[in-house]
């Protein structure tokens, strides 16, 4: 994995969203969750889950430390990537 595939795919996933969201409530209307892709964790953040988790598999760190956290409450049953602190 590479910063700007990941970076990519964090805008892909961002602009999807969006438009799922506004077709789905306009069908549909609820209130929707708060989504978010972001931001990047801190290196200090990245430092402190290498020691709390020695064996994170380093894909993952390179999603953590080039998009960061992900909510997107309202998508299918929900997708999560919680931030490192």
């Amino acid at each position: 994995m590479d910063e700007q595939r990941l970076t990519c795919w964090a805008e892909t996933i961002e602009a999807a969203v969006e438009r799922a969201l506004r077709d789905v409530v306009s069908r549909y209307p609820f209130a929707p969750d708060e989504h978010a892709v972001g931001p990047p964790a801190s290196e200090s953040d990245l430092a402190a889950l290498r020691q709390r988790l020695p064996w994170i598999p380093d894909d993952l760190l390179a999603v953590v430390s080039w998009v960061g956290a992900v909510s997107l409450p309202d998508i299918a049953n929900g997708y999560f990537m919680f931030s490192p602190s």
